[in-house]
């Protein structure tokens, strides 16, 4: 959770307060998928604090409040690493309105989601963390829904990837486009070995009690938030791409 907090802030510091060069459609996409990171992450403080206090059981009707905007943020991290596999395949030079069409699919994938969770949302007692909101139906259309956006999103990576290595780029635009790659590889990696594990070990259960739903749930989110925790060792290692636009 630090490391995605200290990442999200230094996207914001550095788009936000004086690095002109980096404030294109990429990078400013990169910071929104970041803020999206911090909240999805956030969503962990119910579950410490239900452990740390034995209050484990939380209502529906409460918890779907309280991890509200990690629910946003899972949803939409997973979408903006789409979108800038997007942009990173028909970049546009003008932001406004480019960002703004991406914000526009961004919200679509997340109505979409929204309404897959409150149609199935019934009351009943839970352990409070974000999956734990996707009940019935819900859990495993988010899964294969997600596991779509995110093999989507790999095929479009290995297009700029390849394109990358058959043009003519050179220098530090080259490095660039290939540190980018290399940071986003590992959060997508992250979220397929999250969405994939779940899609393929839940096939071989014919029922999932409460405690097997919990377990499950826990060991699922496993690469996702080895991901979040360790990419911004990722975007430090690839630092030396970015010093330049940073420091005149």
């Amino acid at each position: 959770m630090v490391t995605s907090l200290w990442k999200c802030a230094t996207f914001a510091l550095i788009i936000g307060a004086g690095a002109w060069r980096l404030r294109n459609a990429c990078n400013i996409l990169i910071a929104l998928a970041s803020v999206a990171d911090c909240l999805h992450v956030a969503g962990h403080i119910p579950l410490v604090y239900a452990f740390v206090s034995g209050n484990l059981l939380m209502n529906t009707s409460v918890c779907i409040w309280v991890e509200l905007l990690p629910i946003i943020g899972q949803n939409s991290g997973c979408a903006f690493i789409l979108a800038i596999g997007i942009d990173r395949l028909y970049g546009r030079k003008n932001p406004l309105v480019y960002i703004g069409c991406h914000l526009v699919g961004v919200s679509v994938y997340l109505a979409y989601h929204f309404y897959n969770l409150f149609r199935n949302l019934y009351p009943t007692d839970l352990i409070c963390m974000v999956p734990s909101n996707y009940l019935g139906d819900a859990k495993p259309v988010w899964w294969i829904v997600s596991l779509a956006c995110c093999l989507v999103a790999v095929a479009i990576y290995a297009i700029v990837g390849i394109r990358i290595k058959t043009s003519n780029m050179r220098g530090h635009e080259a490095r660039i486009f290939k540190s980018l790659l290399l940071i986003l590889i590992s959060v997508i990696c992250g979220y397929i070995g999250t969405f994939a594990a779940a899609n393929i070990i839940t096939a071989h259960f014919k029922e999932i009690d409460f405690k097997l739903g919990v377990l499950l749930d826990l060991i699922f989110g496993i690469p996702i938030n080895i991901s979040l925790a360790t990419n911004y060792m990722v975007y430090y290692a690839t630092r030396p791409q970015y010093s330049y636009l940073i420091i005149p």
